[in-house]
């Protein structure tokens, strides 16, 4: 069991960019790219505790530049909050840039409402 003192998530259920409800399947709301955007730079900046193939990785930080591409646009500090750290994870990163720059608008178009 592992404690900590940090916000995991916030649930609301009014507005644009409410969690439940509404939306079609597979829908991504404002609201959850920021949860993922924070829960991917956990996990990769505590890659000791979250073990992960690499394959799963390379997933992780290739969607953590795509929704930082999304948030980027309405909130820049909250990217700036949660940066990836480590020469590993800002490597990927470099390396996921061009790709993430491609899919960020065709990910807009299938996923978000």
């Amino acid at each position: 069991t592992w404690c900590i003192n940090d916000i995991l998530g916030k649930v609301h259920t009014e507005g644009n960019d409410h969690l439940s409800g509404g939306g079609r399947k597979g829908s991504m709301t404002f609201q959850r790219c920021k949860d993922w955007v924070y829960n991917i730079a956990t996990m990769a900046n505590e890659l000791e505790i979250y073990h992960m193939s690499l394959r799963n990785y390379m997933k992780r930080i290739l969607c953590y530049c795509i929704l930082e591409n999304i948030v980027k646009k309405k909130e820049p500090e909250f990217v700036k909050r949660y940066p990836l750290k480590g020469i590993k994870n800002k490597f990927w990163k470099a390396v996921m840039f061009i790709p993430a720059k491609l899919a960020t608008p065709i990910y807009i178009r299938k996923r978000m409402p």
